[in-house]
Order: C-alpha cells, then structure tokens, then sequence
C-alpha cells in the first residue's frame, strides 16, 4: 500500500473511530456509567482520533502512537458492550453490580463498527510504526556489530 493511500485509510478510520467516541459519550453522558473506567475516557478518545487524523499527513509515526492510544482507552467500550458476560468475567474489576449479565453477546451496529475500526486502525499504525522500528533497529544493530567485530 503505498504511503498516501495509506495515510488516507488511517485518517478515515481514525475519524469514524472519534465518531463513534462522541455517539457513547453523548449516549452515556450523564449518567454513572458515563463517568466510569470504561466510558469516561470517550471523550479524550475522540479528541486524540481527531489529532491522529490531521497529524498523519506530517508526521505520521507521533499520529500513529497517538492513535494505538486512543483505541486502546477506546476498545475495551466496544468489547464490553458487544460481549458483555466474557468481558466481565476475563476482567473481573470492581462493578457496581456483582451478578454477572446474562448475555454474552449483544448486537448492536455501532458498537460492531467501532471494534473493526478501532482494528483496522490499530494494524494501520502498526503498519507505519513497525518499518520504523526496524529502520532504526537495523542501525543500531550495525554499530554494535562493527564495534565489536574488531
């Protein structure tokens, strides 16, 4: 994938990620849930989405760090709400209620949306971050090998 293409996707998927940020926030706003772990950090998600998506263009390796960080205050919403008894019990956590729910799992759009955007703009900033990485590796591993290869 080239690198423009490339910078579109993951500014796309970074602004349906902070779309779906503002639509919990505003759907729990307001009440207990809204200002708990799980989806109080909606609001510094959509924020950090939106600053991914107009840094991607300059600098792509701060907005691709910004952006794993956004999904990851982010996902776990989304997993709570789509799957709601494996959430609970992998993460067992204080709650307010101790009965566990009796779904395990519940559809519902935008929630399903916001996991497969939230992945796909995970392996997007993983793609730009991991080249960088090993370009960066590589030197230091070459410095080490000259130095001690004498």
């Amino acid at each position: 994938m080239s690198s423009i293409w490339q910078n579109v996707v993951a500014a796309a998927s970074s602004i349906l990620c902070a779309a779906i940020c503002w639509r919990s926030g505003l759907e729990f706003g307001g009440t207990e849930f809204g200002s708990g772990s799980l989806a109080g950090n909606q609001g510094t998600s959509s924020l950090m989405f939106l600053m991914a998506a107009t840094l991607i263009w300059k600098y792509p390796r701060f907005a691709s760090g910004t952006c794993l960080i956004a999904c990851y205050l982010s996902l776990p919403l989304y997993l709570y709400l789509l799957f709601p008894r494996p959430f609970r019990e992998l993460w067992p956590g204080e709650w307010s209620t101790l009965e566990l729910p009796r779904e395990r799992f519940v559809w519902n759009a935008w929630w399903a949306i916001g996991v497969v955007a939230s992945l796909v703009a995970i392996s997007i900033c993983c793609r730009v971050l991991i080249p960088s990485l090993r370009r960066q590796g590589a030197g230091v591993f070459r410095r080490l090998a000259a130095k001690y290869s004498r």
